[in-house]
């Protein structure tokens, strides 16, 4: 079944989808920043390339933290979900593995852009390791929408 948020949020589960929309707007949107200067040159120009990444980076590791408040915190989504549909608890279990291997993940990239952002070797394979992360939060996403719709019917879309 495929709906718009705004016409089914209230119908499915009032309060407990209140603003994943939002966040993952905001994480999208996050996403897209370390993207674009992961696409900008590298070749001469290491330093000002990690400099243009490090900010990108702190808003990723920053939505990526609001997004686990929202989903993990006290009655947040996770919890809703293994309320209203126990079945769900696996697929709730690996999403929140994945919540902690990212936090870990995304601090270690930060501290290799601080500590060699003039290595060219270094900043190329953190290039690599970091679109690598984006690949797996894209994966993250989209089974966290199954995971909604599977427990609400409701298709809270790509944002």
């Amino acid at each position: 079944m495929s709906t718009t948020w705004q016409a089914t949020t209230e119908q499915a589960a009032p309060g407990e989808l209140t603003g994943v929309h939002e966040q993952r707007a905001q994480l999208r949107a996050a996403m897209n920043g370390v993207e674009a200067a992961l696409s900008s040159a590298l070749a001469g120009r290491v330093v000002e390339w990690a400099a243009e990444l490090e900010p990108a980076m702190m808003r990723l590791r920053d939505s990526v933290n609001r997004h686990i408040t929202v989903t993990e915190g006290p009655g947040g989504l996770f919890e809703q979900i293994q309320t209203d549909s126990a079945r769900l608890s696996g697929a709730v279990q690996r999403l929140h593995s994945e919540h902690e291997r990212f936090q870990v993940e995304i601090d270690e990239m930060l501290a290799k852009l601080a500590e060699e952002p003039a290595d060219p070797v270094a900043m190329g394979a953190l290039r690599e390791q970091i679109t690598s992360l984006l690949g797996r939060i894209v994966r993250h996403r989209q089974r966290g929408a199954d995971l909604i719709n599977e427990a609400y019917q409701v298709d809270i879309g790509g944002g």
